[in-house]
């Protein structure tokens, strides 16, 4: 009942049109009739109920009529003009509360509302049954802000701080990934001193000592013959050790497979054996294969050799130049 008698009211005072349909163009008599129970410069809008509360628009009205007046909506006169509403204020009218909310960051915005709020609460006493001295004690002024969120509980997983170990094993396992990728000489050359400064922490791992060995072979080209004797002792012994600590790792193997190829001591069952070994450690690794079919052409078995390109060639077709280059030596 309260919501039909405040929609009738508002449809006296024609501002149901206005706030509906945007006027810009009313002649400034029908404006005058409109707005003339309010107070010049105001408007009010269609009530909106929600939950428990109704919510009342309020408007200031600006105008402009040419050959007459603006500014004032009830002295406005001329052949022609246009109407501007502009949001200002909201009253909220709940029990026997009343709190108006300001939209504007105008001050004057606030100060206009207060001089035609004793009008406004009137028409809203009359269809509410409010008691006046209730309603004015209730009446508020706020700046209309956004609602805090609420404050959300967010729960943090504690995680378990890794000890040197596991961090070391972590590195360990990056660095494997990465070489294995078919790295540039820049990145090998990079991930040396890591290496070395893991194996200072853990001598005694198999893993690091075979990226050790393995990296120390990638970039024997890249230095003076003597450095060169010196790297391949290094890559030599550090092979050797991890071998007896896990015979099966993936580097160890295929770094023996290198070393045995193009040292001038080498053997080519031993580096034969050591790329077979790689591949059962790492089946889905092409490089063993490139290994394999060189160290076969080495110990003159061309079949062998041709059988090894083939597997190569299944597993990555994009490598069939190379393993053709390789048989065409």
């Amino acid at each position: 009942m309260k919501k039909c008698c405040l929609i009738i009211a508002v449809l006296f005072l024609l501002t149901s049109v206005l706030y509906a349909q945007g006027v810009s163009d009313v002649p400034g008599m029908i404006l005058g009739s409109g707005f003339e129970s309010i107070a010049p410069n105001m408007a009010i809008g269609d009530p909106v109920e929600l939950g428990d509360k109704y919510l009342i628009p309020v408007f200031e009205v600006n105008t402009f009529f040419i050959g007459g007046g603006g500014g004032d909506p009830l002295m406005a006169a001329g052949t022609s003009g246009s109407v501007n509403l502009i949001p200002y204020s909201i009253i909220i009218v709940s029990g026997d509360d009343i709190e108006i909310r300001s939209l504007s960051n105008k001050e004057p915005v606030l100060k206009q509302i207060v001089n035609v709020l004793p009008q406004i609460l009137q028409m809203v006493m009359q269809y509410f049954s409010l008691a006046p001295g209730s309603v004015q004690s209730g009446v508020t002024e706020k700046e209309m802000k956004p609602a805090p969120m609420k404050e959300q509980q967010v729960v943090i997983e504690k995680k378990e701080s890794l000890d040197e170990q596991q961090i070391i094993q972590r590195s360990a396992e990056s660095l494997s990934r990465m070489l294995m990728d078919d790295p540039t000489l820049e990145t090998i050359k990079g991930s040396r001193p890591e290496i070395q400064g893991l194996l200072q922490k853990q001598p005694e791992n198999p893993r690091l000592l075979g990226l050790y060995a393995y990296t120390t072979l990638r970039l024997i080209d890249t230095v003076s013959p003597l450095e060169q004797m010196k790297m391949a002792m290094e890559a030599q012994t550090s092979i050797n050790k991890g071998l007896t600590l896990d015979p099966n790792d993936y580097f160890l193997n295929l770094s023996k497979g290198w070393l045995n190829l193009y040292s001038p001591m080498g053997n080519m069952k031993a580096s034969i054996n050591g790329f077979k070994q790689a591949m059962e450690a790492s089946p889905d690794q092409l490089e063993p294969y490139f290994g394999i079919v060189e160290a076969y052409l080495k110990d003159e078995n061309r079949e062998k050799a041709e059988e090894y390109a083939q597997k190569g060639k299944q597993m990555n077709p994009e490598a069939t130049a190379e393993f053709d280059q390789l048989l065409s030596k």
